[in-house]
């Protein structure tokens, strides 16, 4: 029996484009610093410098030139496009400055300056398509954008569109046979709504939602109630996503839903989780000092330590994860994270663990790793 599967992502992701600099918090002429963020990966406005490996580009001039006008520094981080509102809503950065569209929705959270950048939106298809000259000629059409762009607003209006979003965990979800993940919003969890309209979206009497956030497990239960006699839906309450990737391994088309349930359900429950992410204040939690700017290192839902180096607290998740029955690690590698750091994490692992190890460009924001142990 065939059934469908869904994957609701823990992540901040937004609708935006154009160019603007949206700001919040602290940035006072008292601070020495200013914590700025910007995604790095939309040439002329944000890059990196291939000589130099630093951060440049327009947006990154104008802030540099502010920032010497109100004599500060301005430090500039490389986020996700979709990270940057979270982040400036948690006080992780002071300003992000990216591209971004004023909205509506976004003015009622954050503080925008006046547009420096009036842009517009257009189609790009290849020089022997003749059928789409418009975006009225995308209705029905299949559709690719990015998440958190201006282009996944539009494209969401066009009737009848098959839209589809991307980011690296969601490509990890989709090579797993998964057939539609939802994302959330700028409060990281998708609403009753978006659920409902991702079951109906993939049109199958047999539904399988992995929420993979336990903070999304209720949302996809009420999902399934509203859809009680419409759809079959089953949800298996994944909170992490090592947890979800795991499940979606064992998605056998070929056997039954009962037993595909039962095989996914004993993944999950012999994963454990951690996760390397850095404080943004000074604290102390359990009797683990915590200082800002360094790396916690969490294992399921315990702070254990915090470190000045992001690889030294994720070998303390290891250390704590791995046991002599572990098989597999799976590391989902942050945006934050550098070549040479997944060369020196995978030879460490080799060195010090009994286990395969699969790891995967997950580019998230705000988790330098996310580890999966089973």
């Amino acid at each position: 029996m065939k059934f469908k599967k869904i994957a609701a992502l823990l992540g901040a992701f937004t609708i935006a484009s154009s160019l603007f600099i949206a700001g919040c918090g602290n940035t006072g002429s008292t601070q020495k610093a200013w914590r700025v963020g910007t995604d790095a990966t939309y040439a002329p406005f944000g890059f990196k410098d291939k000589d130099s490996g630093k951060l440049a580009g327009f947006d990154v001039d104008i802030i540099n030139a502010i920032a010497q006008e109100e004599g500060v520094e301005a430090d500039v981080q490389n986020l996700n496009f979709d990270a940057l509102l979270p982040a400036l809503q948690s006080n992780i950065i002071d300003i992000a400055i990216s591209d971004m569209t004023i909205s509506e929705d976004r003015a009622k959270s954050v503080d925008f300056s006046k547009p420096y950048y009036i842009a517009g939106n257009g189609l790009v298809v290849n020089i022997d398509n003749t059928n789409i000259n418009s975006f009225k000629d995308l209705e029905g059409k299949r559709i690719g954008v990015s998440i958190g762009s201006t282009g996944a607003e539009i494209a969401s209006k066009i009737p009848n569109a098959d839209v589809r979003q991307f980011n690296l965990i969601v490509d990890a979800f989709l090579e797993l046979h998964c057939d539609y993940v939802v994302s959330g919003g700028q409060t990281m969890n998708p609403s009753t709504e978006d659920m409902v309209a991702a079951v109906k979206e993939v049109n199958a009497k047999n539904v399988i939602i992995l929420p993979n956030n336990s903070n999304i497990v209720m949302t996809a239960q009420q999902t399934a109630t509203i859809l009680e006699g419409e759809v079959n839906v089953i949800v298996i309450p994944t909170k992490t996503i090592p947890q979800g990737l795991s499940a979606c391994v064992m998605y056998n088309p070929e056997v039954s839903l009962a037993d595909n349930i039962a095989e996914m359900e004993d993944a999950v429950a012999n994963v454990k989780t951690g996760q390397v992410t850095f404080a943004i204040k000074d604290t102390n939690i359990d009797g683990v000092e915590i200082k800002a700017n360094d790396y916690m290192a969490l294992v399921e839902k315990d702070i254990v330590a915090c470190k000045p180096n992001k690889l030294d607290a994720l070998k303390v998740c290891l250390e704590k994860l791995v046991d002599e029955d572990s098989e597999l690690i799976t590391l989902l590698v942050g945006e934050d994270v550098v070549d040479e750091e997944v060369e020196e994490i995978e030879s460490y692992i080799e060195d010090n663990f009994d286990a395969e190890v699969d790891i995967i460009e997950g580019k998230q924001p705000v988790y330098s790793f996310i580890i999966g142990v089973e």
